[in-house]
């Protein structure tokens, strides 16, 4: 699988849960099956918009 399908899928999955504000529940299990079956790569980076700068 290529990353623009992935794109196209993940979209698709999130237009149609927009509706019904379920977007966790629709891209939650399709991401992980891309994740396993499609050699699809996702690196997630979680911050804290409210924390302090780091220094360094």
């Amino acid at each position: 699988m290529f990353i623009d399908d992935a794109i196209h899928k993940m979209t698709d999955l999130i237009k149609g849960a927009c509706s019904s504000a379920e977007i966790e529940d629709a891209t939650f299990q399709p991401a992980i099956d891309m994740l396993n079956s499609g050699g699809v790569d996702v690196q997630v980076f979680v911050y804290d918009k409210d924390a302090p700068s780091l220094k360094g």
